[in-house]
C-alpha cells in the first residue's frame, strides 16, 4: 500500500479521489436527465405545446419542456447525441442539468458572479434597449454581455415582448 509522506500528496490524492467520484455521479444524472427528456419527447411528441402551464413540473421549467417537446417534433430523440453534435449549447445542457437535478440554488452564486444581472427584474430602459438592439439585428450573444444576463435570459425577454411577431 502506498503510504502518502507530505500535505501536498495528500492534497492531491483527495483532489483525484473527489473529481473522480463527481465525474462518475454527473455521468450517471447526465445519463439518467438524458433518459426523462426521452420518455417526456415520447409523451409530447403529438402534443399541442401550448396547453403547457407556465408552473414548474417537477423542478423542471415549462420553457424546458417545450424544448424537450419542439425537439422531439423535430426528430431528435437522442438527446445526448444531440448535445454532442451541438444541437444545443453547453450552457443549455448545463442549465438543464441544474433544473433535473434541483441545484439552483446551489449554483446561484456562482451565476450572480458571471452574470451580475441574473434574476434581477428587467426594467422598462431595459425592455426598450432590447427592442432597439432586436430591431438592429445584433446578436443575441452580444446582447447578453450587454445586458449582463445569460442567452436564456434575453431569449425569454425577447419571447416575452413578443419581439419576433412583432417584427418579422
Amino acid at each position: 500500500m502506498y503510504r502518502i509522506k507530505t500535505n501536498s500528496e495528500l492534497e492531491s490524492f483527495i483532489s483525484s479521489t473527489i473529481e473522480s467520484h463527481r465525474q462518475q455521479a454527473y455521468s450517471l444524472a447526465e445519463g439518467e436527465m438524458y433518459k426523462a427528456f426521452g420518455e417526456i419527447a415520447a409523451l409530447m411528441k403529438d402534443t399541442d405545446t401550448s396547453i403547457i402551464s407556465e408552473r414548474k413540473i417537477s423542478g423542471i421549467s415549462a420553457r424546458t419542456i417545450r424544448r424537450i417537446a419542439h425537439m422531439a417534433k423535430d426528430g431528435i430523440t437522442d438527446f445526448k447525441e444531440a448535445r454532442d453534435n451541438g444541437t444545443f449549447d453547453e450552457e443549455t445542457h448545463l442549465n438543464h442539468m441544474v433544473e433535473f437535478l434541483k441545484v439552483r440554488s446551489l449554483t446561484f452564486e456562482a451565476t450572480r458572479i458571471r452574470y451580475p444581472n441574473y434574476l434581477k427584474p428587467w426594467t422598462a430602459t431595459d425592455d426598450q434597449e432590447l427592442e432597439r438592439l432586436w430591431c438592429e439585428g445584433v446578436p443575441v450573444n452580444e446582447m447578453a454581455s450587454m445586458f449582463k444576463r445569460n442567452i436564456g435570459a434575453i431569449q425569454a425577454r425577447i419571447e416575452k415582448l413578443e419581439l419576433q411577431e412583432k417584427y418579422m
